[in-house]
């Protein structure tokens, strides 16, 4: 079934710039653990639909303070939404705790990087941590954590550390027992075993291939 409608891709940046008063935390749809997803009537879509369409004209004309026009449209169709913003009951509520829980997860592991000096390596490095430094229990990270991402924290911590093993790698000249021991590896032996496991080659095959 063939879907029509209008996507609009923007920056807190752009929202934000030029002293605009305009900021995506006053607005529940925008925060990290609530529903974003509003439901109009037909009557509304007509009304949002009419505002997207002067906001394609406008990207194509001329005007010189055609930005802050744009940012203006994009307020109104951010109030009728809200407009239309569902009460939250019970069970919203358990699906917006999973997803405050796997963002705070999810936060929490990207600060840790990028590692910029062997001497401070990653603080968090098991499920166990990142649920202790949560205050809940390790089963019920696992279990939101997949719930709402689809793969359990285990695989978000492999896939990360992995990445910025693959960064530190190309950009750094660090010794991969260094490297290794950032990424809290007690051996390198650990570290080329675990990287050749995911990567499909030992960290300095990759090194070698990306200098």
């Amino acid at each position: 079934m063939e879907q029509l409608g209008w996507f609009c891709v923007f920056t807190k940046e752009f929202i934000q710039s030029e002293g605009h008063s305009f900021s995506v935390n006053d607005y529940p749809m925008f925060r990290m653990g609530e529903n974003p997803v509003v439901f109009l009537d037909n009557s509304t879509v007509e009304d949002v639909s009419y505002i997207f369409r002067k906001m394609a004209m406008e990207m194509e004309s001329d005007y010189v303070f055609k930005y802050s026009k744009l940012r203006n449209y994009l307020q109104l169709i951010v109030h009728e939404a809200l407009n239309h913003y569902p009460a939250i009951d019970s069970h919203n509520k358990q699906i917006n705790a999973a997803y405050r829980i796997s963002y705070l997860f999810l936060e929490l592991l990207e600060k840790q990087f990028p590692i910029e000096n062997s001497d401070y390596p990653m603080k968090l490095r098991t499920v166990h941590d990142f649920a202790s430094s949560l205050s809940i229990h390790e089963n019920h990270l696992n279990s939101v954590v997949k719930e709402i991402t689809g793969k359990n924290p285990s695989q978000h911590i492999a896939s990360r550390i992995i990445q910025e093993a693959k960064s530190l790698l190309k950009y750094t000249d660090w010794s991969i027992s260094s490297i290794a021991y950032s990424l809290l590896f007690e051996y390198p032996s650990h570290f080329t075993s675990f990287f050749k496991k995911n990567v499909g080659m030992t960290p300095k095959i990759y090194r070698d291939k990306n200098i």
